[in-house]
């Protein structure tokens, strides 16, 4: 009777821990709510076994909930080098990118460069390397630049724009696709962050910039044409 007493009166504090939130837009402080283990272990087997835990957490700012699922090899052999995993749900935003929509983009093209920013989103460096790559190929193909390599097709972009520095960074990029492909060696997460938004500013001066300036003029025009009607009936 006394133990219950004492844990009325002094109840153990709930457990917190800063988890990066959705809603908030970044690491916020989370309360632990519930937690459920599990595991597939036959406790006759002598082997070893799958262990798991699930943990309910929610924000103490927004009070959204986020689900915590811890993964492991419990008794491995050491040579297995399996890791621990841990996975949270919903998956978090931070720090992924969102696919754009570019008009004029050739659907093939417009595909692609979607399946490569998914590759970003999931970690999967190696394929967003590659299709960073391919993507490359892809522009140039479609630009009807015809040689017997990247790297000239690449030189043949310059036609298109006076910029020697975006050249050079699709360069880089050609040998990081070249060493992803035959040496399954990826770019680093930041490295192929900005190879994106290379590429993204290469696709909309390519495939947008036209579209976007007629509308402009269009608008332009158009308002000038509104002006002499009104001066017109003034």
């Amino acid at each position: 009777m006394s133990d219950i007493k004492e844990q009325q009166e002094n109840p153990k504090p709930a457990k917190t821990e800063r988890i990066s939130c959705n809603r908030c837009g970044g690491p916020r402080i989370h309360e632990l709510k519930f937690t459920h283990r599990g595991s597939d272990a036959d406790p006759n087997s002598g082997d070893y076994y799958e262990a798991w835990t699930d943990e309910l957490w929610v924000c103490c700012g927004c009070e959204m909930a986020t689900l915590v699922h811890h993964w492991e090899l419990v008794g491995a052999p050491t040579e297995a080098e399996v890791q621990p995993e841990v996975h949270l749900y919903p998956p978090r935003t931070i720090g992924k990118r969102q696919s754009k929509y570019f008009i004029k983009l050739p659907p093939a093209l417009a595909k692609l460069y979607r399946e490569t920013v998914e590759a970003f989103n999931a970690g999967s460096m190696l394929l967003c390397t590659i299709g960073l790559r391919a993507l490359i190929e892809g522009v140039c193909k479609n630009k009807g630049i015809e040689a017997s390599n990247l790297e000239k097709k690449i030189d043949g972009l310059s036609t298109f724009f006076r910029n020697e520095t975006l050249v050079d960074s699709l360069h880089g990029f050609r040998f990081a696709g070249n060493d992803a492909a035959h040496d399954l060696e990826a770019m680093y997460p930041s490295e192929a962050s900005d190879a994106m938004e290379v590429m993204e500013d290469l696709m909309n001066f390519l495939y947008d910039f036209d579209y976007k300036a007629s509308k402009i003029k269009n608008a332009s025009k158009n308002a000038r044409i509104r002006q002499e009607r009104s001066n017109s009936k003034g």
